[in-house]
Parts: structure tokens; C-alpha cells; sequence
């Protein structure tokens, strides 16, 4: 609109009275918006800042990644960027949500494992159980949501209630990508031993 017309039709007294203020909760969500909005390819840009600052012009300066370097996978990080970007709502939220994939020991919050496995019997029994069926599950996502739906059953677990240790056990966390998926990309070997480390760590 050419400033001439806003000039010719501002006026003072139609202007509220209510105050203004920030409201970063839409920001928020308006900014989640954009980045799915993104095509894989451009996510994946706008995220090596985040996750391989080493390898961008630009990084954040408030922060550095949990992993080295050597750590780092990019092709792996690439495989699992689909899911990452369908869950966050800023750049920033991006390492929390795939570190699990490239530190060498989980880091766990203390309050969800305690109450997924540490302090509920249901929750250790599952992980045992899922230690043997996973040993020979096929390895795919299919395979391993319905050999955790069958585990879960098995002791009266729903399948929210069944997949909780597990995450816990795999992520550290409560919250994360989709878990098949991510089992099926960090592979047999990698969540058959997170799964017995956390078992010891709840027996200790």
C-alpha cells in the first residue's frame, strides 16, 4: 500500500488502546510451520548450522553440539532429518531430538527413567522380554512395532505404555522421533546394548 494512503487514512482515534505485547507461543508455532514447510533438502541446509556447525559459515554462538566431529554422521543424520523436521518448532530444538543417534552413551533424564524403568516393574519385565525378542526380530520398522505391540500384550501393556521403556532406554527421553524408526536406523547392535545398559543402570 503506498505510504501516502496510509498517511491519508491513519487515524489516531481508531487506534486501540489495548497493549501490545510479544506473543512467542505463535511465533513459536508459526516458525514450526515454515520449517515443515521446507522441502528435505533445504531442512537439511538450514539445520548443518545446528547440527555441524564445523562445516557452515555460520553457528550459533550460545551453544555447541553434544557430539564431536568424529561423532557427527551426516548420511545418518540425513536418513533421519524427515522425522525430525515434522517434530520441531525451532532450529535450536534440533540436537536434542537426534543426539541419542550419535553420542556413545545415552544421556538420560533422570525423572523419565525413573519412572519408566527404574521404579516400574512393567517397565524393566518389557525391556528383558524385548532383549530377547529384538535378537532376532527383523530388522525393520514394521517388524519391530509389531514385535513390541506383541511384548507389550504379553504382560498387559497398551502399546504407549509398552514403547515408554523402550524409548527411554534407546533415547534417554520421553519425547523424540517416531521410535521404530529410529531403532531400525541406529540398528540391532547399537539398541540391544542400550537396552541391557539400562537394566543394569536400573539394578545399580
Amino acid at each position: 500500500m503506498p505510504r501516502a494512503t496510509l498517511i491519508e487514512q491513519f487515524r489516531l482515534e481508531d487506534v486501540s488502546h489495548s497493549p501490545a505485547f510479544f506473543d512467542v507461543k505463535k511465533l513459536t508455532h508459526m516458525n514450526g510451520e515454515y520449517i515443515r514447510a521446507l522441502s528435505l533438502e533445504e531442512f537439511i541446509e538450514a539445520a548443518t548450522p545446528w547440527v555441524a556447525p564445523w562445516s557452515s559459515e555460520w553457528r550459533p554462538s550460545d551453544r555447541e553440539v553434544p557430539w564431536t566431529r568424529d561423532q557427527f554422521d551426516p548420511e545418518l543424520f540425513n536418513q533421519v532429518a524427515h522425522l525430525v523436521q515434522e517434530r520441531v518448532a525451532t532450529s535450536g530444538e534440533i540436537p536434542a531430538m537426534v543426539s541419542f543417534f550419535f553420542l556413545d552413551e545415552v544421556p538420560f533424564d533422570d525423572a523419565v527413567f525413573a519412572k519408566t524403568i527404574a521404579n516400574d516393574d512393567a517397565g524393566r519385565a518389557l525391556l528383558a522380554l524385548a532383549l530377547d525378542a529384538f535378537a532376532t526380530v527383523e530388522w525393520n520398522t514394521a517388524a519391530l512395532h509389531e514385535s513390541t505391540l506383541k511384548l507389550g500384550e504379553s504382560i498387559g501393556l497398551a502399546l504407549r505404555k509398552s514403547q515408554a521403556p523402550i524409548r527411554c532406554a534407546i533415547t534417554g527421553t520421553s519425547v523424540g522421533p517416531p521410535l521404530f524408526e529410529s531403532m531400525e536406523l541406529l540398528g540391532r547392535q547399537a539398541v540391544l546394548e542400550r537396552l541391557r545398559s539400562a537394566l543394569v543402570r536400573a539394578a545399580a
